[in-house]
């Protein structure tokens, strides 16, 4: 089998040429984000301690605002230290789904 002849005209080659160049940019782009993305995932600090986090921290977490935020200082201040991470659900405007969202990213131990 000799070679492949689509027999393109120059303009039809260059317009090819260009199409791949393209999609070798997207690709890289694709590729570059995938691995920054896991570069994040990677690089995430442990877990936040709900007993000890300041409002800043607090408000790092999915769904968690200022106002929820200072829900759940108020909270440890009147009731003391959580003793599990459960017990966030006591916090008014914290759901069993929001906790679900929350489970990995909190604990109530000091090195976790």
């Amino acid at each position: 089998m000799k070679g492949f002849n689509l027999n393109l005209s120059r303009s039809d080659q260059l317009t090819l040429l260009v199409l791949i160049f393209i999609f070798l940019i997207v690709t890289a782009f694709r590729i570059v984000n995938q691995e920054k993305g896991i570069e994040v995932i990677i690089k995430r600090p442990s877990r936040i301690n709900i007993n000890t986090a300041p409002l800043e921290e607090l408000q790092s977490l999915p769904k968690i605002g200022p106002r929820l935020g200072q829900r759940i200082i108020e909270y440890r201040k009147m009731h003391g230290d959580f003793r599990y991470i459960e017990e966030i659900t006591r916090v008014k405007g914290i759901s069993g789904e929001t906790l679900s969202r929350l489970a990995p990213l909190i604990t109530v131990k000091d090195s976790e």
